[in-house]
């Protein structure tokens, strides 16, 4: 799998996202997230979309060497 839409979704826990890790694109706007940490391993992500969720710490981004889109709008 390398991409992956689900926003508009009310997602609070994206744990279950952690072992995807072709993934290029991953959309997730839109919904009720606040922790990110497991996207540490997603390291083929090339763009992501996070807008509109609850997020404050984004530390764990900077893992994500391949990352050329990033959203982060309207969150915390």
């Amino acid at each position: 799998l390398e991409e992956l839409q689900l926003s508009d979704n009310q997602i609070v826990d994206i744990t279950a996202l952690a072992n995807l890790r072709q993934l290029k694109i991953l959309i997730l706007r839109n919904n009720q997230i606040r922790d990110i940490s497991s996207l540490l391993n997603l390291t083929e992500l090339e763009y992501l979309d996070l807008s509109n969720n609850l997020i404050s710490d984004i530390s764990v981004l900077a893992s994500l060497k391949k990352l050329e889109s990033l959203y982060l709008a309207n969150n915390q």
